[in-house]
């Protein structure tokens, strides 16, 4: 392990709210995530952000942080979304929010990580990696329920 990166060996469960997904995948929140896939069972993100560079050639999606979670958290049993990408959502965070992200980052380009515009990718992925996700938890639960 590197030095400087916080790892919990026991950790089950994990609650997130209004954070932000920024970063190569290995490292901040989605890196803190992804190294707990041994332990952690149980996930619930709310109201988050990706965070990318402004003309980012390849800029970070939904779909990207969804697929990296179906490979890393082996043991994941429950895993709750809010709002489910595809779906508009009455809480939709604040504007000035990624505004005030933008500033303080200093020219990075925010969007919600779960209220997303299928125009800014592919059509429909953001809520496959979704769907894709939810059916492997399912799969690996019936499995577990057979051994």
């Amino acid at each position: 392990m590197r030095p400087g990166i916080v790892s919990h060996p026991n950790l089950t469960t994990l609650r997130l709210r209004n954070i932000c997904f920024y970063g190569p995948s290995d490292t901040g929140a989605e890196g803190f995530i992804v190294r707990h896939g041994a332990s952690l069972t149980t996930l619930s993100i709310s109201t988050c952000m990706i965070g990318n560079y402004e003309n980012d050639p390849n800029p970070k999606i939904s779909a990207d942080v969804l697929y990296h979670f179906q490979e890393g958290l082996i043991n994941l049993k429950d895993f709750t979304l809010f709002p489910t990408p595809g779906q508009m959502s009455r809480t939709k965070p604040r504007d000035w929010n990624y505004k005030y992200f933008a500033r303080l980052m200093g020219g990075q380009e925010y969007k919600s990580l779960l209220d997303h515009k299928e125009s800014e990718s592919e059509p429909g992925t953001d809520v496959e990696a979704y769907e894709s996700l939810q059916n492997i938890i399912k799969s690996r639960r019936r499995l577990k329920e057979q051994d």
